[in-house]
């Protein structure tokens, strides 16, 4: 094969895969659910007859700590069917005392105390093992539930088959700068494709900070492992369902300066990559099409995005002298880079405009998924929160 047909190929493979990921994907699945009209559970009626645990990993949280427990404590559930249990990871600060005052003023709230900062995985393992509640509901110290959210929550599992559930997150912050507008912007899409996967069930993804998983789903996970993709992917491979719950609402900050946005996608990408790859090696693409597809597109492909972007810029510049279609593609992309550089300026100028802040923070948490895959292929996997 000569060397412009190779350069063809891959021009047209790296375009083909980044549409894929980032716009056919979801509109094949909003067809699917058309076409199929998938059934949604949406009128269940919650079951008070099952015990809810809450799981918090905290690290140095004296500030929300204390706050994080009262919200846990006021929410619309039964008393007797609820417990708090702590896990506190090596804190330095005021967090185990803050946690024991108010476990002393009520007895369903656990603390327990780990001397040495081991990391969330290692935190969660320790706390399922003391954990009574037929429902496990994983969340962080800074995020806030919406009063109804167990309530929201809990009909999903009148369905045995069903193993995790997860909320919807809502940021506090979203206005705060383009950076967290930006971020706003992609949740909204993500809860797009969560809620379309979720109908076809084919869901294999939650949030860490708001997810409900059944107590015998659970199993142990590896000290750089994570709840929000390792034990639902788990769940799935396993053959339990996995839903999404937009009306069980959660509150959150998220990164609002760009070096917290990219080092915070860094770091997840580093941590995610292995295991999601890991795990989509063990899905049968014949017996289960959807849930592949939905593993591949929604999390593998997308952490390779920077990929596909230099692929297609490089290959673009070999074949400028093809034709004009291949013209017209590096200009198109030059004008995105233009835009993304301008959003960089007006950054910097705490200037906030759409077409540019959007390209601009597209580019940057790409970059950190480009150095997030080098990390989790390359990398020492790192077990704490830092």
């Amino acid at each position: 094969m000569s060397g412009m047909f190779v350069s063809k190929i891959v021009f047209w493979a790296a375009i083909l895969l980044f549409l894929s990921t980032w716009v056919l994907y979801v509109g094949f699945l909003y067809i699917i659910k058309i076409i199929f009209k998938s059934f949604s559970d949406n009128n269940l009626v919650c079951d008070h007859r099952l015990s809810v645990s809450f799981i918090v990993a905290a690290h140095n949280e004296e500030d929300v700590i204390g706050k994080r427990i009262e919200n846990l404590v006021s929410l619309d559930y039964p008393r007797d069917l609820m417990e708090i249990i702590v896990g506190s990871d090596g804190s330095r600060d005021s967090t185990n005392d803050v946690v024991r005052q108010l476990a002393l003023e009520d007895e369903r709230i656990i603390l327990l105390a780990f001397p040495n900062q081991e990391g969330r995985a290692y935190i969660h393992n320790w706390c399922i093992s003391v954990a009574k509640g037929d429902i496990i509901i994983f969340t962080d110290a800074e995020t806030e539930f919406d009063l109804g959210f167990v309530q929201e929550i809990m009909p999903n599992f009148l369905d045995t088959e069903v193993g995790c559930v997860s909320g919807r997150i809502f940021y506090k912050n979203q206005k705060d700068s383009s950076i967290t507008e930006a971020a706003g912007i992609y949740w909204e899409y993500e809860e797009l494709i969560r809620r379309l996967e979720s109908d076809l069930g084919i869901l294999a993804f939650g949030t860490g900070a708001a997810l409900a998983v059944r107590r015998e789903v659970y199993e142990p996970i590896g000290p750089t492992e994570d709840v929000d993709r390792v034990t639902t992917l788990n769940a799935r491979i396993k053959g339990y369902k996995v839903r999404y719950e937009p009306k069980a609402k959660a509150y959150d900050y998220i990164e609002a300066d760009e070096k917290s946005a990219y080092n915070a996608r860094v770091r997840k990408t580093a941590r995610a990559f292995r295991d999601v790859v890991c795990r989509l090696v063990k899905i049968n693409p014949v017996k289960e099409p959807g849930l592949f597809l939905a593993v591949f597109f929604h999390k593998t492909s997308r952490h390779l995005t920077p990929y596909y972007m230099i692929f297609f810029f490089v290959f673009n510049i070999f074949l400028l002298g093809e034709n004009g279609i291949y013209i017209s593609i590096f200009v198109l992309q030059l004008i995105f880079y233009c835009l993304a550089f301008l959003g960089f300026i007006l950054e910097k100028r705490r200037l906030r405009l759409l077409p540019f802040y959007l390209p601009y923070n597209f580019v940057l948490l790409n970059v950190g998924r480009f150095s997030g895959v080098l990390k989790s292929i390359f990398g020492a996997r790192v077990s704490t929160y830092t």
